[in-house]
């Protein structure tokens, strides 16, 4: 029924299709219960991504949208489960990718700024796990910090966070080394009191943070 009504002229016929996606999407025996094979892309993510098609030809943008990001986020979670490298789990991954951009593209469209970013932190989670399975060991470390520290810049207050407390470490590791006798730094800066070298640590941390 969904492949026959699927690219239909007809809105209704279009709608059908993407409700029968939705169903089969979410469906224990067709979409949801099964998980990618060796050969093909994850069933569930691929209807998900079929469903959003549909409605994005019937002008239902912020639900096309909701369905792209399903599409990745299944493609994302099932890829993670499933250890194999094989052409089933790169292809669920390609969707995912096709699926998140473009989530991310509609919701900025339709001015949904935060579910926006939520599209493109999961693009980018799928580009760290793509490239963990592809052995780009570089790639997915880059991309983990970025992650981490600002959630691939989406997160200013967990930037903040993360700036502060380097601030902080920094400024603590070269009070240690500001304050020995022995220790290089403290023959460059002697004369420093207490405050002095209080004041040398924190301007130190930032300048080379």
């Amino acid at each position: 029924t969904a492949q026959a009504a699927r690219g239909s002229t007809e809105r209704e016929k279009r709608l059908d299709a993407a409700l029968a996606y939705l169903v089969l999407a979410k469906h224990e025996a067709f979409g949801a219960g099964k998980t990618v094979d060796a050969e093909q892309a994850d069933v569930s993510a691929v209807y998900y991504h079929f469903a959003a098609n549909e409605l994005r030809q019937s002008d239902l943008l912020e639900r096309s949208a909701q369905c792209y990001f399903n599409s990745a986020l299944r493609a994302f979670d099932v890829s993670k489960k499933n250890s194999a490298k094989g052409g089933g789990v790169r292809r669920t991954l390609e969707l995912g990718l096709r699926s998140a951009g473009r989530a991310k593209a509609q919701f900025s469209d339709l001015g949904e700024e935060e579910k926006s970013d939520e599209a493109h932190a999961l693009r980018l989670d799928i580009k760290r796990l793509r490239s963990w399975y592809e052995n780009d060991l570089l790639r997915c470390f880059v991309l983990a910090i970025w992650g981490g520290v600002t959630r691939y810049g989406t997160s200013p207050r967990r930037w903040t966070i993360f700036f502060i407390l380097s601030i902080a470490a920094f400024s603590c590791l070269y009070g240690y080394l500001l304050g020995g006798d022995g220790v290089v730094l403290a023959k460059a800066h002697n004369g420093l009191d207490q405050s002095g070298r209080v004041w040398a640590a924190i301007f130190l941390a930032l300048i080379n943070l």
